[in-house]
C-alpha cells in the first residue's frame, strides 16, 4: 500500500508531539550577588631587617679540606681486554738537531774536538754517536821544570730498540789515555803511560704495564784493559714484582775480573800471576709501610772467589722513609753495605801516573812488579734530607758513618828509574758528610754550593778531607750564559821511601799544600745553530801538585766554536 503525502505528514506531526513527552524542562535557580562599596587598596611600607651593614674577610677563613687515601693494591684473576689508548699524531716531525760540532783551542797547545751524531726521532729505533779528542803540553816549575803532555781521545756508540713488551739496548765505548811526564822516568826515557779502555754492553727491560706484576732489567758487559791485561765480564738482573699487595726486589750480580790472560804476550803472562776473580752479589728485599713511614727490609749476600779461595759474607739492609711535608720536606735513614773491586782500569783512571810494569809495551816488561788489586767493601748507617725551602730554593743533606776495608790509596814508589805510584790499602773508619744546597735568586743569577767532608781515624794519603764549589750561573734571555765557579781541595798528606833500602822500607809523611782554582766560562748561542764559548781556567794561577811530585797546571785559557745542525 502506498501512502500519500498527506498521510506522511499526518505521521511526522503525530511522533514529534508524542516526542515531547520525554522532554525535560532546565531548573535553574536564583543567584544572590552582593556589592561591596568603598573598598580600599593599600600596599605597605618596607621595613629594614638590618639598620647598620656588617662585613666579614673570608679570606681569613679556613677551608682546608682533608682527605685520606688508602694505599693499597687490589688484584683479580679476572682478566679484561686492556682498553687501546688513542693514538695522538702531531702535524710535524721534531725538529732537533742530529749533529753537533765543537772545536776549541788555547794555550799550552791546547786542542779540542767533539763531534755527535743522533738518529732523527722515531718512536721505535734510535742510534747515536760521538768522537771527542783533547791534547795540550806544557812546563811545571815544582820540583824542577818538566816537560808534560797529555791526550785523551774516545769514541762511544749507542742503539736503542723499542717493543711491544720490551726495551733493547747496546752500547759500546773506547777510550785512550796518553799520560807524558819527565818527572816519571830520572833518565827521560820511559815516561809516557798509555791506556786503552773498551766496553760492549748491552740491556734488555721489560715496558711497565698496569697488568704486569713483574718487571726486570738484565745487562751484560765485557770489558778490556790493554789488550786482555784486565777483562771484566759482567751479568746482571733486577727483577721487581708486586705479591699479595707487597712489593718485592731481587737484585742478582756476577762479576768476573781475569787480570794477565793474554796468551800472545809471554814475558808478559810468564812474570806476573794469572788473577782470575768471581764474585756474587744476592740483594734481596721488600717493602712495607708502617707507622706512615716507607720501609725495604733486605739483606746482601756477597761470594768471593778468588784463585779458588772462597769467601762469604752477609749484612742486612735497611731504609726508611717518611715524608714529614708534601712534596717539601723528605727524610730517610737506614744501613746498607756495598762493594767496589779496585781493578788496574779505574785506578789508571784515577790516577793516570801509576806503575804501568806489565801494562805498556814501551817499559820493560822483564821487571816482575804488579799492583795488588783488592776488593773495597763498605758498611755505614746513614741519615739523608731533601728540602724544598721554595719554589726556586733546594737542600740536601747527606751523612754516613761506618767501616771502610781495604780503602786503596796512592804512594809514590821510586822503583828502577821510575818515580811513579804504586797503590796500597787500609782499613778506617769514615765520616762522610755532602750538602747540595741550589738556589735561583732572580731571573738572571743563580747560586750552586756542594761541599764534601771527610774524616778518617787514619791517615789516607793524597785523599783532601774537605772539598768544596761554588758557581754564579748568570743567563740573559738564553743567549748568554756566564759562570764565574770556585773551588777548593783541603790539605792533604803523601807518604814517600825515604831512600834507605831497608826491610820494611822508611817512609816519611809530606803535607801537601790546599789549593784555590777560580774559574770563568762564557757561553754565546748566536742563534739556534751557531754559538761560541769561552773558559778562562785557574785564574789565580795556583801551580801546587796534585799528586806529589807532579804539578797542576797554571792559568790557561780556550776559544770554541759550536755547530748545530
Amino acid at each position: 500500500m502506498i501512502l500519500s503525502i498527506d498521510m506522511k505528514r499526518y505521521l511526522i506531526a503525530c511522533f514529534l508531539s508524542f516526542s515531547c513527552l520525554f522532554v525535560f524542562p532546565q531548573d535553574l535557580k536564583t543567584t544572590e550577588i552582593n556589592v561591596v562599596e568603598g573598598l580600599d587598596v593599600s600596599v605597605p611600607d618596607a621595613v629594614k631587617l638590618n639598620i647598620k651593614a656588617s662585613f666579614q674577610d673570608t679570606s681569613k677563613l679556613d677551608k682546608t679540606q682533608k682527605y685520606f687515601f688508602i694505599n693499597k693494591a687490589f688484584y683479580s684473576n679476572f682478566i679484561t681486554r686492556p682498553l687501546v689508548a688513542a693514538k695522538v699524531k702531531s702535524k710535524n716531525k721534531y725538529d732537533v738537531n742530529s749533529t753537533n760540532i765543537k772545536l776549541a783551542l788555547g794555550n799550552y797547545s791546547y786542542k779540542y774536538g767533539d763531534v755527535s751524531y743522533n738518529s732523527k726521532y722515531k718512536k721505535s729505533f734510535s742510534y747515536g754517536l760521538r768522537l771527542t779528542s783533547t791534547a795540550n803540553k806544557y812546563k811545571t816549575t815544582i820540583p824542577a821544570e818538566y816537560d808534560v803532555s797529555n791526550k785523551d781521545q774516545s769514541l762511544s756508540l749507542f742503539t736503542r730498540s723499542v717493543l711491544s713488551k720490551s726495551i733493547i739496548g747496546s752500547s759500546f765505548n773506547y777510550d785512550n789515555i796518553v799520560a807524558q811526564h819527565d818527572f816519571s822516568n830520572a833518565n827521560g826515557s820511559d815516561n809516557k803511560n798509555t791506556f786503552t779502555y773498551s766496553q760492549l754492553a748491552c740491556f734488555i727491560s721489560s715496558r711497565s704495564s698496569e697488568n704486569q706484576r713483574t718487571s726486570h732489567k738484565t745487562t751484560f758487559s765485557f770489558s778490556d784493559f790493554n789488550s786482555q791485561t784486565e777483562n771484566h765480564i759482567v751479568l746482571s738482573s733486577d727483577i721487581s714484582s708486586t705479591i699479595n699487595s707487597t712489593p718485592y726486589n731481587l737484585f742478582v750480580e756476577f762479576n768476573n775480573y781475569l787480570n794477565y790472560n793474554n796468551p800472545n804476550d809471554v814475558m808478559h803472562v810468564l812474570q806476573r800471576e794469572k788473577l782470575d776473580v768471581k764474585i756474587i752479589d744476592i740483594t734481596p728485599n721488600f717493602h712495607v709501610n708502617k707507622f706512615g713511614f716507607d720501609i725495604d727490609f733486605g739483606f746482601n749476600l756477597g761470594i768471593e772467589n778468588n784463585n779458588s779461595e772462597n769467601t762469604a759474607d752477609i749484612f742486612p739492609l735497611l731504609n726508611i722513609r717518611k715524608e714529614l711535608v708534601k712534596n717539601v720536606l723528605n727524610i730517610s735513614f737506614g744501613i746498607d753495605r756495598y762493594d767496589d773491586r779496585n781493578t788496574l782500569a779505574s785506578l789508571s783512571r784515577e790516577n793516570p801516573y801509576i806503575h804501568s810494569l806489565g801494562l805498556n809495551s814501551s817499559v820493560n816488561e822483564i821487571i816482575d812488579s804488579s799492583h795488588t788489586l783488592e776488593t773495597t767493601d763498605i758498611y755505614e748507617l746513614y741519615f739523608n734530607l731533601d728540602n724544598k725551602l721554595s719554589d726556586d730554593e733546594f737542600l740536601s743533606f747527606d751523612i754516613a758513618y761506618g767501616k771502610v776495608s781495604k780503602l786503596h790509596y796512592f804512594d809514590l814508589t821510586h822503583y828502577m828509574d821510575y818515580n811513579r805510584f804504586s797503590v796500597d790499602y787500609i782499613d778506617v773508619w769514615q765520616l762522610k758528610i755532602n750538602s747540595n744546597y741550589n738556589r735561583k735568586l732572580n731571573n738572571l743569577l743563580s747560586l750552586n754550593l756542594d761541599v764534601d767532608y771527610f774524616y778518617w781515624n787514619k791517615v789516607v794519603p793524597h785523599k783532601a778531607d774537605l772539598h768544596a764549589s761554588l758557581s754564579f750561573p748568570v743567563s740573559v734571555r738564553d743567549k748568554i750564559e756566564c759562570t764565574p765557579s770556585f773551588e777548593y781541595i783541603g790539605k792533604r798528606k803523601a807518604t814517600q821511601m825515604t831512600g834507605l833500602f831497608i826491610e820494611p822500607p822508611e817512609r816519611e809523611t809530606i803535607e801537601l799544600d790546599e789549593q784555590f782554582l777560580l774559574n770563568f766560562s762564557v757561553n754565546y748561542n748566536y742563534s739556534k745553530k751557531f754559538g761560541f764559548y769561552f773558559n778562562l781556567n785557574n785564574i789565580l794561577n795556583s801551580q801546587k801538585e796534585l799528586w806529589l811530585g807532579y804539578q797542576q797546571l797554571g792559568m790557561n785559557l780556550n776559544f770554541g766554536l759550536n755547530f748545530l745542525f
